[in-house]
């Protein structure tokens, strides 16, 4: 079970510290300048998803999730319209409140994934970070406004 350890996911050694989980902070610039090595997976449904995301996120849903890292490669850009995830790829997972990506880290490293973490805080605390910077850039735009 992933610990609530947030701080730098690097080790010592600068590896990507699989027992840390990952933050706002973390995940927010991970979503403004992806990189190659990482992928942002949402464990919601479809609909979910649909309706609401972390940019730059893929859908992979908890509920064939298992299936569906034990499909062959071809099968699964088949069934998803992506490549499937490699084994060593940075790989974070959310959900709306972190356990349903709890879980999926676990069949994750049931399956071999070596470098794969949780955000717990998932879509519940993305979209309340993400109101609250609005609302505070608003309020910054009102007050430059007023003096002027």
């Amino acid at each position: 079970m992933a610990t609530n350890n947030t701080t730098s996911g690097t080790d010592s050694k600068g590896e990507w510290d699989t027992a840390k989980t990952v933050d706002y902070k973390e995940i927010k610039q991970l979503s403004e300048q992806p990189d190659e090595e990482s992928l942002i997976l949402d464990v919601r449904e479809p609909n979910d998803f649909e309706a609401g995301h972390i940019p730059g996120a893929i859908n992979l849903p908890a509920s064939t999730f298992e299936q569906d890292l034990g499909r062959d490669e071809v099968d699964f850009v088949r069934r998803h319209g992506f490549p499937k995830p490699s084994t060593t790829q940075k790989v974070i997972l959310y959900c709306r409140s972190g356990r349903r990506s709890n879980i999926a880290l676990e069949i994750c490293k049931g399956a071999g994934y070596e470098r794969v973490r949780n955000y717990p805080g998932s879509w519940l605390e993305w979209t309340e970070k993400e109101k609250e910077k609005e609302a505070a850039s608003g309020q910054a735009e009102e007050g430059s406004s007023a003096q002027a």
